[in-house]
């Protein structure tokens, strides 16, 4: 059996700690588990959290943090080394920010994060094209159905990802099967 890992990645923890869970539910899936990297005591450790999917002849390793981190080069670093495949997590504005709120900080947030997991990307090698990143815009279900949202990554991602960006709204599972189609063709491929 080959084991693949999958790198969540995103600013929002609790849209991709959601995202597994939401993945935990499929046949082949055991129970995601928790792991401390570095010393709990302190504010340079970060909780990682794991799903194995055995979908032979593969298991997919699926990580990612679970939690705020504040080293996050390091942390960062222990998501995206040797991963097969990359789960980017786009978070949408009312998500976020909330319906009357107004501003920028979830946007330049989300910017900041990405740049720093491009940049480490790069350097483990990989980065788009070389391994395949599956980009995800998480949404909620108000917003699931609209056409335009408002994307804080629009300027950052490959244009020809545009049409290949799949919707999800992890409370009603929305999206969570064509992830998993996606998943599995890309790996298939890899």
């Amino acid at each position: 059996m080959t084991t693949k890992k999958v790198a969540i990645c995103g600013t929002y923890w609790q849209d991709t700690t959601g995202l597994i869970d939401r993945l935990a539910i499929f046949a082949g899936s055991l129970k995601p588990e928790y792991e401390y990297i570095g010393d709990p005591s302190t504010i340079y450790s970060a909780r990682m959290m794991h799903l194995s999917i055995i979908s032979a002849p593969i298991t997919f390793e699926l990580v990612t943090l679970a939690g705020p981190v504040f080293s996050t080069t390091r942390f960062y670093t222990e998501v995206l080394q040797h991963a097969q495949t990359i789960i980017y997590v786009i978070s949408a504005g009312l998500l976020w920010r909330g319906r009357d709120s107004e501003g920028t900080a979830w946007k330049e947030q989300q910017q900041k994060d990405f740049q720093q997991y491009t940049s480490l990307s790069r350097e483990l090698g990989v980065l788009w094209p070389k391994t395949p990143w599956i980009w995800l815009m998480m949404v909620d279900a108000e917003e699931f159905s609209l056409q335009e949202i408002e994307n804080p990554l629009a300027s950052k991602i490959p244009t020809q990802a545009f049409d290949d960006i799949i919707r999800c709204d992890v409370q009603l599972g929305q999206g969570i099967d064509l992830l998993w189609r996606k998943l599995l063709t890309t790996i298939s491929i890899s």
